[in-house]
């Protein structure tokens, strides 16, 4: 499996499906395993935000039952969370709003700092910095 983390903003805790726990495990599940940057896969061009995957296998990533990966998959793709493109041997699965969701800019504004004080530090640019690389 990838190396790395995701962000999860709390605000997912007012997603309409974040208390039916098999969609939140499945959707949290998709963002882990969703590509980070572009790739190709045998010959295939996989954008940043979409994964190359099967019922099958998220069945054996996710420990959920098939019937409930078809059904959650199906929910996920009627609210708009995702887009699916299933071919014979494969499904390709498109996190819509993964840019939003993932993105590699940090908020690194403080709600609780004085704006009319001088006395800044770059500490909060050298964490970035660090995650950043990592």
């Amino acid at each position: 499996m990838a190396e790395g983390w995701i962000k999860l903003y709390r605000k997912i805790t007012e997603w309409e499906w974040y208390t039916v726990p098999s969609m939140a495990h499945l959707f949290i599940h998709l963002l882990f395993i969703a590509n980070q940057k572009d790739k190709k896969w045998k010959g295939i061009a996989i954008k940043r935000g979409q994964l190359i995957t099967s019922a099958n296998k998220l069945v054996a990533q996710t420990g959920l039952s098939k019937r409930t990966v078809i059904r959650d998959l199906a929910r996920l793709t009627e609210s708009g969370e995702i887009a699916k493109e299933p071919t014979r041997k494969y499904t390709l699965i498109t996190i819509k709003k993964f840019d939003k969701y993932q993105s590699v800019t940090f908020d690194t504004t403080d709600d609780t700092t004085d704006d009319t004080t001088d006395d800044t530090t770059d500490d909060t640019t050298d964490d970035t910095q660090h995650i950043l690389r990592i």
